[in-house]
């Protein structure tokens, strides 16, 4: 008489293999999942670190000039958007604005130093923002001339109500400071992407710009 044979035990291997491809991807290892995805966050804030940090001295000082003429803009714009009937009362003293476009002077000119401020500040058509800013101060100090030429005692407004200094020769340094500052942005700057232009972009990777040799 013949025992029945007993079934052998599967293969440890064999079972965990199946389990495996009996199980949906997302759920066979979501540690896995979370630290791909981990992985991808970081890379992205690196990118982004990288973008806007600079890494050499000509990069360190187009970000000390992009701060002090974009943040000087956003600052003086921010200040007359706060109390436009006061910058109006300002703009009426120069005596040059006609009286039906005072308010839309007060109104619009604000508004264009803070957009041309943020953007010198991130990057965004820098030599066309940093050009603007240059020409504004142009005529700020211009203004300022013709006030003191005319023998006017009034107030800037140049900084809204910050400090209420009447026009005078301190109006004069600091515009003139802001023209150069942005003058020599504006030579130093090309149009691109934020963080950075195109000839930053060109001293980084060489290759890119050096055309092959035959």
């Amino acid at each position: 008489m013949k025992w029945p044979s007993l079934p052998q035990p599967e293969d440890s291997t064999a079972q965990a293999a199946g389990s495996d491809a009996a199980c949906p991807a997302s759920e066979q290892s979501p540690s896995l999942s979370r630290t791909e995805s981990g992985q991808g966050w970081g890379r992205l804030g690196t990118m982004a670190v990288a973008a806007f940090v600079p890494k050499d001295k000509a990069a360190c000082l187009n970000w000390t000039l992009r701060f002090l003429v974009g943040g000087a803009f956003v600052l003086a714009g921010a200040l007359k958007i706060a109390d436009p009937a006061k910058f109006a009362d300002d703009v009426s003293h120069y005596r040059l604005v006609p009286y039906a476009l005072l308010n839309l002077v007060a109104i619009l000119l604000p508004w264009i130093e803070v957009v041309a401020g943020l953007f010198v500040l991130v990057g965004v058509w820098l030599r066309a923002s940093a050009c603007l800013i240059t020409c504004l101060t142009a005529l700020f100090f211009g203004l300022i001339v013709s006030a003191l030429a005319r023998g006017l005692n009034i107030e800037c407004g140049c900084f809204g109500t910050l400090g209420g200094k009447h026009v005078g020769l301190v109006n004069l340094a600091i515009d003139s400071t802001l023209f150069l500052l942005a003058a020599l942005l504006a030579s130093r700057s090309k149009d691109g992407p934020p963080g950075g232009n195109s000839a930053e972009a060109g001293a980084r990777n060489p290759a890119s710009s050096t055309p092959g040799i035959l």
